[in-house]
This record gives structure tokens, C-alpha cells and sequence, in this order.
């Protein structure tokens, strides 16, 4: 009877040993490293490489891997499966939106690593500014500044300003714009150059930044007694 239970005791353990070993291998972990340049082919120093993950109709974006002084990247601890290698740097331009899509890269339980070359594609204009209280001048933080391309299929938007009020909005490059914004309890505001205020639109050259400092009127409420 003990030799049949110690028999019984020793296939149990030998079936959780081999079980527990095959759980390893099927989440074994790999990466992606390389490379990656601004489209002059200059290390793309301060940049930082995002992984896009599609499911369904729905995206997961992670950016959050430094490009070193000499151009490298290394992502790790990738579960096997398809991902989209791209890299941003938001404060030059380089927007997920200018950016995304990168190269499709395919980690696999035979292959856990790759090493690839990203080309970071032209950037876009970049708008930075504040929204403030057109009365008070106090920052309004949860002002929604957004445009929309007139020559262009493109739209784009930032709800929600820094402590400070100031926003960083990147934006299609050679292309006119109709940019605005908006704030609840305030006027609407659109944007107008000085110079051809007959045309209120936005036009940047990639890289270019233009100051844009938006000051909101509050909507006017009358009484029922007057």
C-alpha cells in the first residue's frame, strides 16, 4: 500500500514538474533592438520607440523606449506576437500621428529577437501657446483646442492644457488648416493671421512651430429681469 502511494506521489510530481515547464516555454520573452534616424539619417537622439499592438478594431500604443545618443533601442520582455515598430518625439514634430504605422515585426517562440532600422518619416508643424481667461487671464486647463485640414484629410485635437495653461499641438505639414478652440462657459476662438485675415487658416512647414496665444471671452449671461 505506502509503495503504491509513494509510486502515485512521484507521478504527481513528475506531471506538475512537466506541466510547470511547459508554462515557461509558452511565455517565453524576446524583444526588438536597432536603430533609428531622423529622415536626414542622423541618430534620432531623444526620440522614443513605440510598440502598437492591433486588436480587433482597437490599438494599444506604448511608447516608452529611449533612443540612445548613438541611435540604439532595445525593447524587451515582447510576449510572442505581431507588433508595429515606430518612434516619436513629440516635442520635434515626430507625432504618432506623422509616425505611426511603422514596421510590422513578428516575435515567435523559435525567434524571440529582431533587429530592425527605423527612418522617421517628415515631421509635422508644431502649435505651442496657452488658453487663458480673456478677462481674468488665469489658465483654463480643460480648454479643447483642435483643427482640421482644409487641403488635407487630416484632424487632430488636445483636451486638456498643462498646469500652466500651455498646450504643444503637432500638425500636418504643408497643409491649410482651420484651427480653433473651445472651453464651456466661453466664446468658440478661430484662428486668424494678421497678415490675410480675409483667410483664417494655419499653414506650417514641417518642423515649424508657431506661437498661438488664445485668450477666451466668457459667454455673457443676462438676468430674466432685464
Amino acid at each position: 500500500m505506502l509503495r503504491g502511494l509513494a509510486i502515485l506521489n512521484l507521478c504527481i510530481t513528475a506531471t506538475l514538474l512537466s506541466y510547470g515547464q511547459g508554462d515557461k516555454s509558452s511565455i517565453a520573452r524576446g524583444g526588438v533592438t536597432g536603430f533609428v534616424s531622423k529622415e536626414d539619417g542622423q541618430p534620432a537622439n531623444g526620440a522614443q520607440v513605440c510598440t502598437e499592438i492591433q486588436s480587433g478594431d482597437s490599438k494599444t500604443i506604448n511608447c516608452k523606449w529611449p533612443v540612445g545618443a548613438d541611435g540604439r533601442f532595445t525593447i524587451d520582455q515582447l510576449p510572442p506576437g505581431t507588433y508595429q515598430i515606430f518612434a516619436v518625439n513629440e516635442d520635434a514634430g515626430y507625432s504618432i500621428e506623422t509616425q505611426g504605422s511603422g514596421q510590422r515585426v513578428t516575435i515567435t517562440p523559435t525567434q524571440l529577437w529582431k533587429d530592425i532600422v527605423i527612418r522617421m518619416r517628415q515631421p509635422g508643424g508644431i502649435v505651442s501657446g496657452s488658453v487663458t481667461d480673456g478677462l481674468t487671464g488665469k489658465p483654463i486647463r480643460y480648454a479643447h483646442v483642435f483643427y482640421s485640414g482644409l487641403d488635407c484629410e487630416s484632424n487632430g485635437s488636445i483636451y486638456r492644457m498643462k498646469d500652466s495653461g500651455t498646450f504643444d499641438l503637432t500638425v500636418p505639414p504643408s497643409c491649410d488648416l482651420v484651427l480653433m478652440a473651445r472651453a464651456r462657459g466661453y466664446r468658440g476662438w478661430v484662428f486668424t493671421d494678421p497678415s490675410q485675415s480675409s483667410r483664417p487658416v494655419l499653414n506650417l512647414a514641417a518642423g515649424q512651430r508657431k506661437e498661438v496665444h488664445i485668450r477666451l471671452e466668457p459667454l455673457q449671461t443676462v438676468s430674466p429681469s432685464q
